[in-house]
């Protein structure tokens, strides 16, 4: 088992957060965690499978399955996507910003939403062959392939694009408590506006971003204090009730809370680069 993570060159880190690999041989794990709950960040990915393809649902772990294709992108998600691996998983990641894939493609983020698997040849063409072949064909020159990929097709400045990293943010630092008439006082136009804006570029209207911001905040604080309790848990994290945490909660995480911890160790849930049991004791 093998993982790499590498930055960017300086001109895109403020649109990529960094690129990563995975190389897992799952018949030499004793303790082989197939089955993957991707809990939704707030960030699209784009992958590159060189090994055995994976399998994936989205909605519910009973939906029908299907293989992922070599090169795809994974647009914002609003629910759990459940993966499953066999044979030898060769995997490199591009990790965008919330709102850095709408730098390099001039199409409206939102119509990647809730997609899972979009083809990489879909959106750049016979480009995506091209790069594809070279990173197969000089793993070792992954990062400067990839940098000169998307440095070559980097947009123009965009219009409010300032405003609209401002208004992440802000909904970061305060783990997604600041209400979206707070963020929006801040900026110099209209509510609506900001969530037309912010759903164009960023794939999310700015509330549900805020609740991924919440949601993520939940697995990181369970994590660390693995015995509190779920109304502890809900006052903590902002929530007026526990009743409206387990409500978003199940939206993007697929369960109840209290469903959790009876999952048992066989299920991986996966966030943001973190991954955590069901009874939230860290994996890896």
């Amino acid at each position: 088992m093998e993982f790499s993570n590498h930055q960017p060159s300086a001109i895109l880190q403020p649109y990529i957060d960094s690129y990563s690999t995975m190389d897992i041989n799952w018949d030499t794990l004793t303790q082989p965690f197939r089955k993957w709950r991707l809990i939704p960040f707030g960030k699209p990915s784009l992958l590159f499978i060189f090994g055995d393809p994976h399998q994936y649902r989205i909605g519910s772990s009973d939906a029908p399955a299907a293989f992922t294709t070599k090169a795809f992108i994974v647009g914002q998600l609003k629910g759990p996507v459940w993966l499953e691996f066999s044979g030898h998983t060769k995997m490199l990641k591009v990790q965008f910003k919330p709102s850095g894939l709408r730098h390099f493609i001039k199409q409206d983020i939102s119509e990647f939403t809730n997609k899972a698997c979009i083809g990489l040849w879909s959106v750049f063409g016979y480009a995506a062959n091209f790069l594809y072949e070279q990173l197969q064909e000089f793993p070792e020159m992954t990062c400067s392939v990839l940098n000169a990929f998307f440095e070559k097709r980097l947009l123009p400045p965009l219009h409010q694009t300032d405003h609209i990293n401002y208004a992440i943010a802000v909904f970061e630092k305060s783990m997604g408590n600041l209400t979206i008439t707070d963020v929006r006082s801040q900026l110099p136009f209209s509510e609506r506006h900001l969530e037309r804006i912010f759903k164009k570029h960023v794939g999310l209207t700015p509330n549900e971003y805020r609740k991924l911001i919440r949601l993520n905040h939940a697995f990181r604080y369970l994590d660390k204090y693995p015995g509190t309790s779920f109304t502890s848990l809900s006052h903590t994290i902002g929530y007026y009730d526990q009743a409206h945490f387990a409500h978003d909660f199940k939206q993007f995480a697929g369960s109840r809370p209290s469903q959790l911890r009876s999952l048992g160790s066989d299920e991986l849930f996966v966030t943001n680069g973190n991954c955590f049991t069901g009874n939230f004791i860290k994996a890896v």
